[in-house]
């Protein structure tokens, strides 16, 4: 009786870029925070600007927000309120009084809710 033998030719395959191995992470939640050369003030000054129409619901909102942060990470906001827009020339006649913008230039924010669509009639 003849012995059969069967030969195969087989050749690996390389894939045309590399794998590698996905590290495992741990399941622990872990907060990730960049810190700059000096630590940031915890008191932060915020000149408030409503302006018109929808813009004081936004900036009411946005405030509260704001509080609700700065208690979760320590920080404090000192918030200062100040006419811009329609508001302001209800107020005072211009749209942008010389008392908003210079606190708003010595804030360390400005936080605006909305301006434009005023009417004057």
């Amino acid at each position: 009786m003849a012995a059969a033998s069967i030969q195969l030719n087989v050749r690996s395959i390389k894939a045309p870029f590399n794998l590698k191995p996905v590290p495992k992470h741990s399941p622990k939640l872990t907060r990730i925070s960049c810190a700059a050369a000096t630590k940031p003030p915890k008191r932060y000054s915020i000149t408030l600007l409503p302006g018109d129409g929808i813009g004081p619901e936004i900036v009411s909102v946005t405030k509260e927000v704001l509080k609700l942060a700065g208690s979760l990470e320590g920080i404090e906001f000192n918030f200062q309120e100040m006419p811009m827009g329609g508001a302001a020339l209800d107020l005072t006649g211009v749209p942008l009084p010389e008392e908003t913008l210079s606190a708003a230039r010595k804030a360390d924010a400005v936080l605006l809710g909305a301006i434009g669509g005023y009417s004057c009639i």
